[in-house]
């Protein structure tokens, strides 16, 4: 039978090999303990550094914001600046090209009765970040027709600069002038927005017909009165008058109802009226075109004609304060006085 001895624990401590193996792990022990200090030293540091760099971030992104503050109205006068810039490069051609230049300059001169002699594009500059395009214009028509023609056309939104003017009388036609132009038009050179600010762009006046025409000579001035001067095209009749006299017109303009014989002048091209009945008047007019002057007869018809006659209530003729027995046609609702 086998006997379990207690090991002699300090028969082995006392050996030497014992008091090498634990001087080894007492040295062990020491190196380890000190390197965790140190390491945990070593980290200690790192966090502090790391506190004190965040606190320094912390600063800055305050002062950042602070100077954020500080700018935020010139970033919007910026912002705002750009969004008038754009709206300013849109005005140049109103977002559109040369081709609705010159259909704009065609269909406004034939509205006034001008006869263009000459259209001619010429070669464009760049410039930044747009494009410069001379126009060359060459027209002939009355002074009257001509500066409302002027006005209207240059008053539009795109931008139009006249470079050159001349104006010069037509030699073989009396108060016939010739307008020569060299006109800048401008090309954003991308296809933009339509601005929000458009909104509120304030509807343009028609322009005013000249009252007087300075180029004509002296003895033969006069200032347009009634329905003179004005297009045949804005004008509707609106009824008539009959009597033992003749027929008058009743010729609305603007709101405005005004009475028309025979002889009177309408409308722009020297036109006169020459016939009244119930239904339309005829008017001549002179129309200067390149082989020379030529006659055409125009006509006002009148607007849902209704026939009425003026009498009492038991429908009988009545006499004017002159004599006239007096029939009325009115059209469209236009009551004579």
């Amino acid at each position: 039978m086998s006997t379990f001895r207690v090991p002699n624990w300090h028969a082995i401590a006392g050996s030497p090999l014992a008091l090498k193996i634990g001087l080894w792990v007492l040295i062990v022990l020491g190196v380890v303990a000190l390197g965790q200090g140190v390491l945990l030293e070593g980290r200690r540091q790192e966090y502090r550094r790391e506190v004190a760099l965040s606190h320094e971030l912390q600063a800055e992104e305050q002062a950042r914001k602070l100077q954020v503050r500080q700018f935020q109205p010139v970033l919007e006068a910026l912002a705002l600046a750009e969004v008038e810039l754009r709206d300013a490069r849109w005005r140049l051609a109103a977002g559109g090209g040369m081709s609705e230049v010159l259909e704009q300059l065609a269909v406004s001169g034939r509205e006034h009765g001008l006869l263009f002699e000459r259209v001619e594009v010429l070669d464009g500059t760049a410039e930044n970040d747009h494009r410069r395009i001379p126009l060359d214009v060459q027209v002939v028509g009355r002074y009257p027709a001509l500066r409302q023609w002027l006005d209207e056309w240059l008053g539009q939104l795109r931008l139009l600069q006249v470079q050159t003017l001349h104006l010069a009388a037509v030699d073989e036609v009396a108060h016939l002038l010739r307008l020569k132009l060299r006109i800048q038009t401008f090309d954003a050179g991308a296809d933009l927005s339509v601005p929000a600010s458009l909104a509120e762009e304030p509807a343009r006046l028609a322009a005013a017909v000249p009252v007087r025409d300075p180029f004509a000579h002296w003895s033969s001035r006069s200032v347009a009165s009634g329905l003179a001067g004005l297009p045949l095209e804005q004008l509707e009749m609106v009824g008539s008058l009959g009597g033992t006299r003749g027929h008058q017109a009743l010729v609305r303009f603007a709101g405005r109802v005004h009475r028309v014989r025979l002889g009177d002048p309408l409308g722009r091209n020297e036109g006169v009226v020459v016939r009244i009945d119930e239904h339309q008047v005829e008017v001549h007019e002179r129309v200067f075109v390149s082989d020379g002057w030529q006659e055409r007869s125009s006509y006002l018809v009148l607007v849902k004609p209704i026939e009425v006659e003026v009498e009492d209530e038991r429908r009988t003729n009545r006499r004017s304060a002159a004599g006239d027995v007096v029939d009325v046609a009115i059209g469209d609702g236009v009551a004579a006085q």
